[in-house]
Order: C-alpha cells, then structure tokens, then sequence
C-alpha cells in the first residue's frame, strides 16, 4: 500500500510539474499510440498543410509537361481532403485552358472559413514574371475568392487576425525585397505594405498590436495597425519565430536568440555549440522546442531549451535535418526530411523529458525536394504532414501503456 501511494505521488508531481512547465492544462496519464489513416500522393511538391475537424489542407506545386519538346513547368496546387477518410474534396491549380506558370507555394493557413495560400504565381499582365501572391479560397467549395499580387518574389508565410491578413515573404524593387503588408482577408484589398533591405522574410508572429517577422538578415516589429517600423536588429538567416508572453524567440543558422518583444533587447542567445541551424521553433510556458540540422545531416536533432535561460533541457538525434516542430496538446512532433540513404521521420516526445513516445518512418521518392517547415501541424487527435510527394494524416488513440509496448 505505502509503495502504491508513493508510485502515485510520483504521477502526481510529474504531472504538476509539467502543467507549470508547459503552461497547460491537467493531463490524463493515458498513453497514446498512432493510427495512419490515409496517405494521399501529392503529384510533384507539397509544401504546406494545416488541419482542422473536418478537412485538411495541402498546398505546393505540380509540374506539367508543356509543348512538344517534353519540358516541365510547375503550377500552383492546394487540395482539400476529408480529414478523417482522405477523399478529394477540391482541388486548386493553374493547369487550365490559359495556364498561368508558378512556383510551389509555400504556406497555408485557414481561418474563419477562407483557406489562403502564399506562393510565387505568375503576373497576369506579364508572361513569365514570378511574383508575390496570396490567394484566398472558401474553405468548403474552393472557390477562388480573391487574389493580390506585388512584385517578383515569394510570399513565404501568412498569419491571419479576424477579418485581417499579414503576408512576408519577398518582393523585390529597387533593391529591397523584405517585404511585409497586411490585406483585408474577405476582400483581398491592401491596408499597408512595407518595403525594407536585408534580403527576404520568412517567418512571422501577432501579438496583439504588434507584427513580427524574421528573414535573412533581420529581426523587425512592426505596428500591426499601421506598418511602422518599431525596432529591428541583426539575426543571421532568421527561419523561424514564436512568443511566449512578452517575448520573442529567433530560430535561425546563429541558434536561438530571445527579444524583449517591445524594446528588441536581446535576452539570451543560445551558445552555437549547443544549437545551430535552426529550420523550426515552437514555445508553451518554460520550454521551446528548436528543429535543427544541416543540409548535409549533421547537427539534425530536435531540442528543448528552457525558455526563461536558454539551457538546453534535453535533445534527441535524427538522421536527417528536423525540418518542422509542433506542439500538441501532450507532446511535441518533430518531422525530418529523406535523404538518398535514409528515410525521413516522424517522431512524438514526452516535451517534460524528452522521452520518445512514438515514431514512423517517413519515405519520399523526390528527395531532391527538401521537406518545409510547415509541413507538420496537429489539431485535436490529427496530425498531418506534407512530404514532398503525398499528404499524411495519423489518428491519435488512447491505449494502456502494455498495448504500446506491445506494437
């Protein structure tokens, strides 16, 4: 009886401990294991995937043949799949009667039933000139609803607010091409666009009236309302960024750096031997968690780091660069690319310890096309992941920790 109650204080403070770690809520002590319930080919490059109760969004791009001399072109491409059994439920491209070339797009967010998606499309008035686009779709039917095109470029990454858009990618004009703008997300129209050097931007955060977005050479904050330019500083290849309150965090090939989110004062910067090569970052509460790895393979690892310090809590190796993190509400996803001798992986962990709960390989037969950093995201029980040729989507289920062990 004393061992039972102290076996049972010991879930108990775990579980308390990882609640004020976390910052969520009250856990159940179930494990869970991993059902596929489809795998759809994507034709040529998928890109991005975001997940919700009923459908599942995968956008990138499909390479056609055109004229008679057998050369390739890419186009547009999203698709909307039945969440729970896979079925096709519409399909988006640029593969018509007047096709209009493009390369792949690179993000996909849905919200307040509008499905929008940043790429590189064609310019309508001019052949063959690749430009900033954002295009929205009702969720349901896949109507096209609205397009905005800028400059040559990409846009690379979109977060959304209510009935607003934010965008950044690139935009090149004069030589600037770190390219931000906020549009009206039922109606497609511009509310502001800012232009700045320092190459391309490639990641973004909102907090309430302020905009964030990380690139090539920067770190800048932005007034959401307006477009003005708050703070900026220095950021070597700044991939990704995420918040956690009042704070700031900057992935990229320097390590992890923490902003104070109004001033723009660095807090800490991990030490580049311990991170390096950062493609992805997510943060709850005390722990961030940093997908790292080098082309090449080394360094590829996913890591948590105290977010109040920046000491690394725990890492786990993968063969393969950690292309994209996610947080659950249990554990934390890590999703490595393919290789031409291994496969890519992905993989859940106890986000407290590190422990791993469950993984599966990932195949691809394109590993010429490197996995996105947002080709991961979890909602509810589903995960979804967008490898470079299909679209994945696992069931989470509730077994006894022996059914595990068993499978």
């Amino acid at each position: 009886m004393r061992r039972s109650l102290r076996f049972s204080c010991a879930l108990s403070c775990a579980g308390i401990a990882m609640i004020a770690i976390l910052g969520g809520e009250a856990l159940s002590q179930d494990e869970m294991a991993f059902e596929l319930l489809w795998h759809q080919p994507f034709r040529e490059a998928a890109r991005a995937v975001v997940t919700e109760d009923e459908r599942t969004f995968t956008a990138g791009s499909r390479d056609i043949v055109i004229g008679t001399g057998g050369q390739r072109a890419p186009f547009f491409a999203l698709r909307a799949h039945d969440t729970v059994s896979g079925r096709l439920i519409w399909e988006a491209d640029d593969t018509g009667p007047l096709p209009r070339f493009s390369g792949s797009a690179t993000s996909v967010i849905v919200e307040d039933g509008r499905v929008c998606a940043g790429a590189s499309v064609q310019q309508k008035s001019f052949p063959f000139r690749y430009v900033f686009t954002v295009r929205c779709y009702d969720a349901v039917s896949g109507n096209l609803l609205w397009e905005y095109q800028e400059s040559p470029g990409a846009a690379n990454v979109l977060v959304a607010r209510g009935d607003w858009l934010f965008a950044a990618g690139a935009a090149f004009e004069a030589g600037s091409g770190f390219f931000v703008a906020e549009l009206d997300a039922v109606t497609g129209e511009l509310a502001w666009a800012t232009r700045a050097s320092g190459g391309r931007a490639q990641a973004l955060a909102l907090r309430g009236d302020r905009l964030y977005a990380g690139g090539d050479a920067y770190v800048r904050a932005y007034d959401a309302d307006t477009g003005e330019m708050v703070w900026e500083e220095r950021g070597p290849n700044v991939r990704d960024v995420t918040m956690v309150g009042p704070v700031l965090f900057a992935g990229g090939d320097g390590g992890v750096q923490a902003f104070d989110a109004v001033t723009g004062e660095t807090i800490w910067s991990s030490d580049i031997r311990e991170i390096r090569n950062v493609r992805s970052i997510v943060a709850r509460g005390q722990r961030l968690f940093a997908g790292t790895g080098r082309d090449d393979g080394l360094y590829s690892e996913i890591a948590a780091l105290d977010s109040v310090s920046g000491e690394v809590v725990w890492k786990s190796a993968f063969d393969r660069p950690v292309e994209s993190v996610a947080l659950g509400r249990r554990w934390v996803y890590g999703l490595s690319s393919a290789g031409e001798a291994s496969d890519g992986a992905l993989r859940a962990f106890d986000p407290l310890f590190g422990r791993l709960v469950w993984q599966d390989a990932v195949a691809a037969s394109r590993v010429r096309v490197a996995f996105a950093p947002r080709a991961l995201d979890v909602d509810g029980v589903a995960v979804a992941i967008a490898t470079p040729d299909a679209t994945r989507v696992y069931l989470r289920e509730i077994v006894t920790v022996s059914a595990i062990e068993a499978h």
